[in-house]
């Protein structure tokens, strides 16, 4: 006699099996969520300060001032720091693409759900639109402060800075304090408008 046996799940095993799934999902998903927000804020942290060191290197290595600007067209100084940024040798008008100047890099929008601001340390460089560096690797007028990279997900708690001081020196924010919020320079909460 040979037993009909047939290999497969029955519909209960396989709903069982779908609502462990659908739970598992459910307690995971918000991890992910904060995986990813902090992932997109650490790239964009990473690639201004990588602008940052090849404007400061490229002044000093070429003798000339070497500008980051914020730019909505990739082209001008124009729009804001979440829009994108241009690096060049900046070596005509101050803040200007003129004839001459060569562009270094490029970084277009940062996209939806993300914010990039700077901060500056007192009220004159608190709306700057560029950050220069000289030949000597110090920041032009003296320009200090803090980016800060938000993401809309939980703006404070994924909020990275870049310190820059007017040595032209650039540092990551850190959270001195292991409250899970980042600080600038002086120890001040990051914040995410």
């Amino acid at each position: 006699m040979k037993r009909n046996s047939k290999k497969g799940f029955t519909l209960v095993e396989l709903l069982v099996t779908l609502v462990v799934g659908g739970v598992l999902v459910t307690i995971a998903a918000p991890s992910f969520q904060g995986a990813i927000a902090r992932n997109r804020v650490a790239t964009l942290t990473n690639e201004m300060v990588g602008s940052l060191n090849i404007a400061r290197s490229e002044a000093i290595k070429r003798g000339v001032r070497v500008t980051v600007c914020k730019s909505s067209d990739q082209l001008t100084c124009t729009g804001t720091w979440s829009d994108g940024w241009i690096v060049f040798s900046d070596e005509g008008v101050k803040d200007t693409i003129d004839v001459g100047d060569e562009i270094l890099r490029i970084h277009g929008d940062i996209g939806q759900g993300r914010s990039f601001e700077w901060y500056g340390e007192d009220e004159s460089s608190s709306s700057v639109d560029a950050v220069s560096f000289l030949s000597t690797g110090f920041t032009s007028a003296g320009v200090k402060g803090t980016f800060t990279t938000c993401d809309s997900t939980d703006n404070v708690k994924n909020a990275r800075g870049i310190v820059i001081s007017k040595t032209g020196q650039t540092r990551l924010s850190i959270d001195s304090d292991t409250n899970g919020i980042h600080e600038d320079k002086f120890g001040n909460a990051l914040t995410c408008s």
